[in-house]
């Protein structure tokens, strides 16, 4: 759904093909949902790794997303179990959300602006 209140729409893939895709109700935002993303390919299921070492690539995508998009709320669930659920809100909030604050209490933040190009960011005491 939009600000408008323009209903969302759902689409349903499954295997490669397009199986539905209709008008739903859903709260503003997208929501991606993946199950079983490797039934069908037995060459790369067979080289996946544990489940805890997919998780840990996933759970690292997903922090490098939320860290680059701060103002945009985010929430990741695996296995039914909701492991973030994070605010819109700015980058300080955001990385004390995912890291905690002892860690960010450990950063300085650092910015440059030379008119043509902006670089901000936090480094480490």
């Amino acid at each position: 759904a939009d600000q408008e209140g323009s209903p969302a729409t759902e689409v349903l893939v499954n295997g490669g093909t397009v199986q539905d895709v209709r008008e739903t109700g859903a709260p503003t935002g997208t929501l991606i949902e993946v199950r079983d993303l490797f039934f069908n390919v037995p060459a790369r299921r067979k080289f996946m790794r544990s489940h805890e070492t997919e998780l840990t690539h996933v759970r690292s995508t997903f922090i490098i997303q939320a860290l680059s998009c701060p103002g945009i709320g985010m929430s990741l669930t695996v296995d039914g179990r909701e492991m973030y659920r994070l605010a819109p809100g700015e980058r300080t909030d955001r990385i004390r959300e995912l890291f905690g604050p002892e860690f960010m209490e450990k950063m300085m933040p650092v910015s440059f602006d030379s008119g043509a190009l902006t670089v901000s960011g936090f480094v480490s005491r």
